[in-house]
């Protein structure tokens, strides 16, 4: 039995013909489980000015993301001819360096087929904080990054990320989106 489950299955990750950039769904996860490491003020900072930093570049299209203490979530694509693979991977190996975060192997993903696919992973991201119990309403979690829901804008237009993210009491403030 062993011999049957000892490798885990490869996925393929290119998108069928026809779809050029696909949407994800994307859960990654640091190591220990259940130890706070990203949802601290300057940790937090950081790590959106990683995926803002790959978003600008245009290495990939956030919509969402949402840090939680021992993982994200995010749904996004993938720009051009790189893969989901790779991209993570890259990332993570980035964001490892710079802050000291230890990710598990890997990364879980779910590619969005359908608007009703993306609304329910939408609506369960955005409920995550809520469900482990961290605040009452998804809209008072601070560790909430959402795009302008516009593919062909290059980057995201967020207020300074510095003086968003002031804090009161220890607690960050959310931090705000501009959509112009």
């Amino acid at each position: 039995m062993d011999i049957l489950f000892s490798h885990r299955k490869v996925l393929d990750h290119r998108p069928p013909p026809g779809i050029e950039s696909p949407d994800w769904f994307l859960t990654i996860c640091t190591l220990p489980h259940g130890i706070n490491q990203l949802c601290h003020l300057e940790t937090g900072h950081e790590i959106i000015d990683l995926i803002q930093d790959y978003h600008h570049r245009r290495i990939w299209h956030v919509d969402l993301a949402v840090l939680m203490p021992d993982h994200l979530h995010a749904i996004l694509s993938i720009s051009g001819d790189r893969s989901l693979e790779s991209t993570v991977s890259s990332w993570k190996r980035l964001a490892a360096k710079r802050l000291k975060i230890r990710w598990q192997r890997g990364f879980f993903d779910h590619r969005l087929r359908s608007e009703s696919s993306a609304q329910q992973k939408w609506k369960y991201v955005m409920q995550n904080p809520v469900r482990a119990g961290l605040v009452s309403r998804a809209e008072d979690w601070p560790y909430i990054l959402v795009g302008t829901g516009i593919p062909t804008r290059p980057c995201l237009k967020f207020n300074d990320v510095r003086s968003a993210w002031s804090v009161k009491g220890n607690r960050p403030y959310r931090l705000s989106v501009l959509n112009s």
